[in-house]
């Protein structure tokens, strides 16, 4: 079924309308319909971040507060272009919908990145790597 999917999707897919630069719009859009195919729910908890709330973010965790947060944030996000969005659901979900973003990154020969991957991981990020579509 995903190989299926992923050829559907990289004939051509929608967009959502959002605050994320064009190439992570399209991916959350990719995701949130394979999401909805597969029966999978999640929750957007960020896209584009401001450097003053990713400070507020780091603070956050330095002072001992982890809530909302899986690990510290990067001081050189991805979020503050607009190229990385986060999403809330269980551990399955996760998996599931990261595994499909790295599968179709291999078809597409694109950078998507998923954080679940990441040392040490962060499995609700997902990212379209630093080099744009434009």
């Amino acid at each position: 079924m995903l190989d299926k999917v992923i050829a559907d999707l990289c004939s051509g897919a929608g967009a959502v309308q959002g605050n994320l630069d064009p190439e992570a719009t399209w991916l959350l859009s990719v995701v949130t319909d394979f999401a909805r195919s597969s029966g999978l729910t999640f929750s957007f908890e960020s896209g584009l971040r401001s450097p003053t709330r990713t400070r507020e973010l780091q603070e956050q965790w330095d002072a001992g507060n982890r809530a909302g947060l899986t690990v510290r944030p990067a001081s050189d996000s991805l979020h503050h272009k607009g190229r990385a969005f986060d999403l809330v659901a269980d551990k399955r979900t996760l998996d599931i919908l990261g595994d499909f973003v790295v599968k179709l990154a291999t078809e597409m020969n694109r950078r998507f990145r998923w954080g679940g991957r990441f040392l040490p991981p962060d499995p609700g990020h997902f990212d379209v790597g630093v080099e744009s579509w434009t």
